[in-house]
């Protein structure tokens, strides 16, 4: 497209600020306590509302779908990591990426950009704007910090502006006490002792500092660029909410009783206090901002909090930490087309399309998003944008320059102990260094579609890659399951099991040998321990899927029961055994099961169901009704439920009330046997009475 062929094109910037895991659910609950004014402006006098994700919950994939509209498979960026021409594991590269991102294709429309600390954005690219990239800050996973003089040709497009604000680049040592003490309670002298040991992922004060570092790295450089290089769009990436979130969700209100008061009294308040930086960089993007400017604030996803908590670790250092994502994120835009009010429906996809059409630029048809109304003006005009057949055009991905790979590399130890990547499993070829997961989080992705064919092609080659992969080993028995494709599950699962049992065994001698030793050690060791019984959890939860879905209820309850032995904080567990317990006739233990799951989510829209019906099973009509109707307020149109609603009523004698249940559910759906059945029943008792 050239540049004359723009339409609509709108006379105001417009900024978008990416915070990693920015919780809608957190974020009221610290508005109603007056902590975050201008996320409450925001609120108050825009747009807001959940923005749904995809699994898997990978930070870099779901950022890059963001950016570019594009479904993982398209775009290419599948994982934190990647590797250079040596084949050293490095932060994923924009050389990756598969396909245009926002940046490129309104560059070639003529419209001005600004990208800053956005995930796989080294090496820079050449655009019209700026491109300040994820390696201008110190890395979250770099072994060793880069040099200016050895990088920063490559970490920031032009080459001349990396240099100007290299001044705002904080380095790690310099936060000190003075920096800390509004996010942890700690006196001075306790700091200084903190500080004055070396540097350690697994020290929780020692990792905050070098997440703070990074915030204030990339929050000066958007104000600097958005006062004195100011482009038509701005798009900014902050990780400090996630990376906070996992750090110290587990010391935030309420008081948990695993919780050392040393623990709480030091930590509790560090990741409210992330919230309000938050909060206070809205207000400083928004101070440079007029009444025609637009800007809207996102995440990828949500977080667990509050009694959503999982009973293990939350820090990356110490598990999966993609356990602890929601895959509600948030979004919330203020500006002159913005219409006040709650947001609905909204994805990560609709994002890109959603910012090309209020810049006066075409989506493409390869863009699976819609254009949403509420951030363009009305739904009317959303719909009659024209979309291109695609974007793609001559795009070709950077070339990955000639590094030193002593200058980025990852430590390999500590990337193992993080959560959300692992270092082993690389082959090369076709001249090119293939990373497992990769093809593990791609499986993962058409799982959540619930294309299992396609999924279980990508743990094949996932395993082909490194054969003894536990977790393609994992989902390689859970899709066979699902594809019915039981004998295969059967011997597949006996293999992984036991796999598993053997490596927690290895695992508890080397936890007994060294408990008093190593602190440190000691608790990756039990999370190493902890995340072998959650993949043996996993696999007893697939037999368990596996024996329900041949009508072994008994056999059901059997596997769920120790699956949730080992995971008992995992609500699809939880559902599955709550509902088989019914089924088997152990009401008593389904509504204790099911009961327990509400606790933990009150909306669980099946929970809520299958409690109403172990209810009506064991006639108590009246227990059931609050959950019947909670369910008839969410879906006025599901037949299905109004029939129980009236069934609910049906076992308290109350045949009226009944019968108009059940004559609701066949104005819905006539052909529903069981309604019309009840409905005859009570008919033919009413002639004979």
């Amino acid at each position: 497209m050239a540049c004359s062929e723009r339409k609509n094109v709108r006379s105001g910037k417009i900024v978008v600020l990416g915070m990693d895991a920015l919780d809608l659910k957190i974020l009221r609950e610290l508005i109603a306590q007056n902590r975050l004014p201008a996320f409450k402006r925001l609120m108050e006098n825009g747009v807001y509302g959940e923005l749904r994700s995809y699994h898997p919950l990978v930070s870099p994939i779901i950022w890059t779908t963001i950016a570019t509209g594009r479904t993982p498979d398209a775009h290419g960026i599948l994982d934190f990591m990647g590797y250079d021409k040596n084949g050293t594991p490095i932060d994923v590269p924009s050389s990756k990426r598969q396909c245009p991102a926002l940046w490129n294709i309104l560059s070639r429309s003529g419209i001005t950009c600004s990208v800053v600390g956005w995930y796989a954005t080294w090496p820079a690219e050449t655009i019209q704007g700026n491109v300040i990239s994820d390696r201008f800050a110190p890395s979250l996973y770099a072994d060793k910090q880069n040099q200016p003089e050895d990088i920063l040709p490559q970490m920031a497009f032009p080459e001349k502006l990396g240099y100007a604000l290299y001044d705002y680049r904080q380095d790690y040592s310099q936060i000190g006490y003075a920096e800390l003490s509004p996010y942890i309670r700690l006196n001075e002298e306790e700091c200084r002792k903190i500080l004055a040991t070396p540097f350690s992922f697994y020290d929780r004060v020692h990792f905050f500092r070098l997440i703070l570092s990074r915030t204030e790295t990339y929050a000066g450089v958007l104000l600097n660029l958005i006062k004195n290089h100011p482009t038509d769009l701005t798009l900014a990436y902050f990780d400090a909410t996630d990376s906070a979130a996992h750090l110290f969700i587990q010391e935030r209100p309420p008081h948990q009783p695993q919780i050392s008061d040393e623990d709480y009294a030091r930590f509790s308040n560090s990741l409210d206090a992330v919230y309000e930086r938050m909060d206070r960089l809205v207000q400083e993007v928004q101070n440079f901002l007029g009444e025609s400017d637009t800007l809207i604030v996102l995440s990828d996803h949500g977080f667990r909090s509050g009694e959503e908590r999982l009973k293990r670790s939350s820090l990356t250092t110490m598990g999966p930490a993609v356990l602890w994502h929601r895959i509600e994120g948030t979004i919330m835009a203020r500006g002159p087309a913005i219409q006040k009010g709650e947001i609905q429906n909204a994805s990560v996809y609709d994002v890109a399309p959603t910012l090309l059409a209020m810049m006066g630029v075409p989506p493409s048809q390869e863009m699976p998003g819609k254009i949403l109304p509420e951030l363009t003006g009305s739904k009317g005009k959303a719909q009659a944008i024209a979309r291109m057949p695609d974007w793609d055009g001559d795009y070709r991905p950077p070339t990955l320059p000639d590094t030193r790979s002593s200058d980025h590399s990852f430590d390999k130890e500590r990337l193992q102990a993080l959560g959300y990547a692992a270092a082993e499993g690389k082959r090369k070829e076709g001249g090119k260094w293939e990373n497992v997961n990769d093809y593990f989080n791609l499986a993962i992705y058409y799982e959540f579609r619930e294309e299992y064919e396609k999924a279980l092609g990508e743990i094949d080659r996932a395993l082909s890659v490194d054969p003894h992969h536990r977790s393609s080993l994992g989902t390689k028995c859970r899709l066979l399951t699902r594809m019915n494709r039981f004998e295969e599950a059967v011997t597949e699962i006996a293999k992984v099991e036991t796999i598993l049992k053997k490596e927690m065994a290895t695992a508890e001698s080397d936890l007994e040998r060294n408990k008093e030793a190593d602190s440190i050690k000691t608790e990756l060791i039990q999370a190493r321990l902890d995340a072998e019984r959650i993949g043996l959890s996993e696999i007893y939860h697939n037999q368990g899927e596996m024996e329900y879905q041949q009508n072994h209820f008994e056999k059901a309850v059997e596997s769920f029961s120790r699956s949730l032995e080992l995971a008992p904080d995992n609500m699809e567990t939880m559902y599955n055994l709550g509902v088989c317990c019914g089924i088997s006739g152990q009401y008593d233990k389904a509504v204790e099961l099911l009961t327990g799951l509400l606790k933990l989510d009150p909306q669980h829209a099946k929970g809520r169901q299958s409690l109403a019906v172990t209810y009506l099973r064991t006639n108590r009509g009246a227990s059931a009704r609050p959950l019947l109707e909670s369910l008839v307020s969410d879906k006025p149109d599901d037949a299905n439920i109004l029939y129980l609603l009236g069934e609910s009523y049906r076992t308290e004698q109350n045949f009226e009330k009944a019968r108009e249940w059940y004559e609701k559910a066949l104005q819905i759906d006539p052909n529903l046997a069981k309604a019309k059945q009840k409905l005859e029943a009570l008919t033919e008792e009413k002639s004979t009475r």
